[in-house]
C-alpha cells in the first residue's frame, strides 16, 4: 500500500506539471488572439509561476512579461483615444513586466552540441531586451501616472527602473542614453520623495544620496537623506551621509553638522570631532552654529569621575564657545538658552566649591559672585524661551531654581505657571 501511495503522489505531481505546461500553451495562444484578455492571461500564468516544474521554465516568465507589456500598450492606447484606463494597473503592469523579464533572462539558455562542440544560444533574450529598451521612456510616464493616482511606492519603482535601464550591460549598444546629470539629479530627488511618501525610508535615503552624486543643488538632498536614514533607524548610515555632506558642501547647513557632532559624541571620538569643528570655524569664523556645536562637544566630555582641573578647563572652554554663539546669533533662542544655562552652571560650581567657608565669607562670596551670575543667566534663559519656546523648555526648571535663589517670588510664580 505504501508503494502505491508514493506512486499516486508521483502521478499527481506529474499531472500538475503537465497541466501547467498546457497553461503556458493556452496563455501563448490567448496572447496571439485578437483583443487578448490580459487579466485572464495574467491569472492563467500565476499557477505556472508557482509550480515547481514551470517556475524554472523561461517561457513562464517570458509570457508573463510579454502579457504585462501588452497590457500597458493596450491601456496606453485607450488613454490616447480619450477612453478610460486604470492608471494604477497600467503602471504596475510595466513594473511587473520588467521584473518578469529580468527573471527570464538568466534562464534563457539553450545548449546545442554539434561535432563535439557546445554552443549556448538564447530563444527569447533578444526580443526581451529590445522590448525593455523600447519602453525606456514609458517607465518615466508610468512613474508620473502612478504618482498621479497616489501610488507612491509604484512611482518609485517605475522611476528606479527608468534610472537603471541605461546602465543595463545586457542591452549593449541598444542601451538608451541616460539623461543629463541635472535631469538625473532631479529624478533621483523625486524618487526620494516618492519613497518617503510610501514610508520606504531606506529606499528614500539612497535615492536622495544618488541625487547628491549627480550634484543636486543646495542641501535639501543631503538633509533629506540624513532625515530618512534616521527614520529608518540607521544612525550609522546617517553619520556616513553627514560626512559626505560635510566634505561636499562645507559647513553651511545645521542638519549634517549636528548629525556629525552627535555621531562623534556617541562614538566618543572627541578628537576627530574637534578637528572637524576647528577646520570649519577657520573657514567660517562667523558661523554661530559651529561655536555652539563645539561648546556642546567640549561640555559632553566632562564626567563625574574626571579630574577636577580637567573638568574645569573643559567647562571654561565650552563657556567661551557658547558665549560666542550667543553673540553672533542674538536672535537664535537655542544659543541664548545654552549660554544662559552654562552661566547658571558656573554659578552652581562656584557655590558648591565654597561650601567649606564660614557663614560670613560664604554670604560675601554669594553676593559678589553667585547672585550676579544668576541674574545674568536669567537674561539669556528668558530670551531663549521668548525666541524659541518649543526648543528651550528645559530653561524653565533652571529659571525656577534661579528665581528661588534670588528670592524673586513674582517671577517664581510666573515660571511655575508655565
Amino acid at each position: 500500500m505504501k508503494k502505491l501511495m508514493i506512486l499516486a503522489c508521483c502521478v499527481a505531481t506529474a499531472f500538475g506539471a503537465v497541466a501547467q505546461q498546457q497553461v503556458l500553451k493556452d496563455a501563448d495562444r490567448a496572447m496571439k488572439s485578437e483583443g487578448p484578455k490580459r487579466h485572464d492571461i495574467r491569472a492563467m500564468l500565476k499557477g505556472a509561476m508557482t509550480n515547481a516544474e514551470t517556475a524554472n521554465d523561461v517561457k513562464t516568465w517570458y509570457l508573463a512579461g510579454k502579457n504585462e507589456f501588452g497590457n500597458w500598450n493596450d491601456l496606453y492606447q485607450n488613454l490616447t483615444l480619450g477612453k478610460d484606463a486604470d492608471k494604477k494597473d497600467m503602471g504596475r503592469s510595466l513594473i511587473d513586466a520588467y521584473g518578469y523579464y529580468l527573471k527570464a533572462l538568466p534562464m534563457d539558455t539553450i545548449r546545442e552540441e554539434s561535432k563535439g562542440k557546445v554552443k549556448i544560444k538564447t530563444k527569447y533574450s533578444k526580443e526581451m531586451l529590445k522590448t525593455i529598451a523600447s519602453n525606456y521612456a514609458n517607465y518615466y510616464n508610468a512613474g508620473a501616472l502612478l504618482w498621479e493616482v497616489q501610488d507612491a511606492a509604484g512611482a518609485y519603482e517605475a522611476w528606479k527602473i527608468y534610472s537603471d535601464i541605461p546602465f543595463m550591460t545586457q542591452l549593449g549598444k541598444d542601451a538608451p542614453a541616460a539623461p543629463e546629470d541635472t535631469v538625473m539629479a532631479q529624478n533621483f530627488y523625486n524618487m526620494g520623495i516618492f519613497a518617503y511618501t510610501a514610508k520606504m525610508y531606506p529606499e528614500a535615503t539612497e535615492a536622495f544620496v544618488k541625487a547628491t552624486e549627480y550634484d543636486y543643488p543646495g542641501n535639501d538632498a543631503f538633509d533629506n537623506a540624513i532625515a530618512c536614514a534616521n527614520m529608518a533607524g540607521n544612525k550609522d548610515r546617517a553619520f556616513e551621509i553627514a560626512h559626505m555632506a560635510f566634505e561636499k558642501r562645507g559647513n553651511d547647513n545645521p542638519a549634517y553638522i549636528g548629525e556629525l557632532i552627535n555621531g562623534y559624541i556617541d562614538r566618543k571620538q572627541y578628537t576627530a570631532a574637534l578637528e572637524m569643528l576647528d577646520k570649519a570655524i577657520a573657514a567660517a569664523p562667523d558661523n554661530a552654529q559651529l561655536y555652539n556645536a563645539k561648546g556642546i562637544l567640549l561640555e559632553s566630555q566632562v564626567t563625574e569621575d574626571m579630574d577636577a582641573a580637567k573638568a574645569q578647563a573643559l567647562n571654561d572652554d565650552a563657556f567661551g564657545y557658547y558665549k560666542k554663539a550667543a553673540e553672533l546669533a542674538p536672535d537664535n533662542g537655542v544659543y541664548q538658552y545654552h549660554y544662559g544655562r552654562v552661566i547658571a552652571n558656573k554659578a552652581y560650581r562656584i557655590n558648591d566649591a565654597s561650601s567649606n567657608l564660614d557663614n560670613a565669607a560664604y554670604n560675601k562670596m554669594r553676593e559678589e559672585q553667585v547672585l550676579p551670575l544668576f541674574k545674568e543667566a536669567v537674561i539669556y534663559l528668558e530670551k531663549g524661551i521668548q525666541l524659541d519656546p518649543d526648543h528651550t523648555h528645559n530653561a524653565l526648571p533652571i529659571l525656577r531654581n534661579i528665581y528661588y535663589n534670588l528670592n524673586d517670588a513674582e517671577n517664581l510664580k510666573r515660571i511655575e505657571s508655565m
